[in-house]
């Protein structure tokens, strides 16, 4: 077993310290107004959501890659995401080129989510510093899916997934090449 960390870069790092700072100042503002003037559901509820805001990066952050002998795991905090390397077609270094946020954090805590790529289409991001960001193409029923992780020694991580590759995805990848270039794949 291998272990790959996740380092937080630094745009996560100033963007999870000023919406803190902003969202603690809220809070204790919130609170100060519930108290004073009494229950009202309205900033109960407001101080609820601030709440939340504030702890939920913290769960969903990646904190490290584990390299096992049959599958890689990405852990965070609260729960984790298997990936078989049999059904890794190839892990590659990414470079981000305007990508849009479907849906996620795109900087509080982590870049995690749903993004978009003009190169790869959608894509699923567990990213702390996009610098070290690796591509992992799997394979699924008519096609691939998408992940974009980030770790320490990313070079290594990068081998050794695409060394413990099934045969068969190497086969399909050689096979179906336009599959791994279109946002958009299909198999004939």
């Amino acid at each position: 077993m291998t272990k790959f960390s996740v380092r937080l870069g630094i745009v996560p790092k100033i963007i999870t310290v000023a919406c803190f700072i902003i969202m603690s100042f809220a809070l204790i503002k919130l609170t100060q107004v519930l108290l004073e003037g009494g229950f009202n559901i309205v900033y109960l509820s407001v101080i609820i959501l601030l709440l939340i805001s504030i702890v939920s990066p913290v769960f969903t952050m990646p904190v490290s890659i584990y390299a096992l002998d049959d599958r890689l795991l990405l852990k965070k905090l609260l729960g984790s995401k298997t990936i078989f390397y049999s059904d890794i077609i190839v892990a590659e270094r990414f470079y981000p080129k305007s990508d849009i946020r479907i849906f996620g954090s795109g900087g509080y805590g982590v870049f995690f989510g749903i993004f978009s790529n003009p190169r790869i289409g959608r894509y699923t991001a567990l990213v702390g510093d996009y610098k070290e960001a690796v591509l992992i193409q799997v394979a699924i029923a008519g096609g691939y899916k998408s992940y974009v992780v980030s770790c320490r020694n990313y070079d290594e991580f990068i081998m050794l997934a695409n060394n413990n590759r099934d045969i068969r995805t190497i086969i399909l990848s050689a096979t179906y090449p336009q599959v791994f270039t279109q946002s958009k794949p299909t198999l004939r």
